[in-house]
This record gives structure tokens, sequence and C-alpha cells, in this order.
């Protein structure tokens, strides 16, 4: 059984190692251009007012460092 444990970690290594370098090659390929956020800015508004993160981020940080972090971090387009 050795034998077969030492191969699965090796089979398995290669597999994922060569998944990540097709998953990497799709994300350069597919890298946005310019700077136009406006497709997130509606979004970001329409998520503003309904997710309930912005309440349980004031329960645990307080309501100044909930509103940066809904603002500035999560939804910073809208």
């Amino acid at each position: 059984m050795k034998l077969w444990d030492d191969y699965k970690e090796v089979f398995y290594l290669d597999m994922f190692t060569k998944y990540l370098t097709v998953y990497q090659n799709m994300l350069e390929c597919k890298e946005p251009t310019g700077t136009d956020y406006s497709v997130y800015s509606d979004f970001d508004s329409y998520m503003k007012k309904l997710d309930p993160v912005a309440g349980y981020l004031s329960s645990k940080f307080g309501k100044d460092k909930a509103e940066s972090l809904v603002n500035d971090f999560l939804f910073c387009y809208g």
C-alpha cells in the first residue's frame, strides 16, 4: 500500500499543478483593459441597500468601521 500512497501523491500533485497552470493562463488572457468601472456602479449601489453585511459588521467592529468597509472595500464602485 505504501507504493500506491506515494503514487497518489505524485499523481494528484501533478494534476493540481496542471490545473493551476491552466487557471493562471485563463486569468491572464482575460485581464481587464482600461479603467471604466461603470458597469459595477449599479450593482454596488443596489447591494449597498440590500446586503445585510453592514448590520453584522456594525455589531462586530462599530458603525464607523462598518461603513468604511462597506463603502470603501465591499461596494466601492457604488
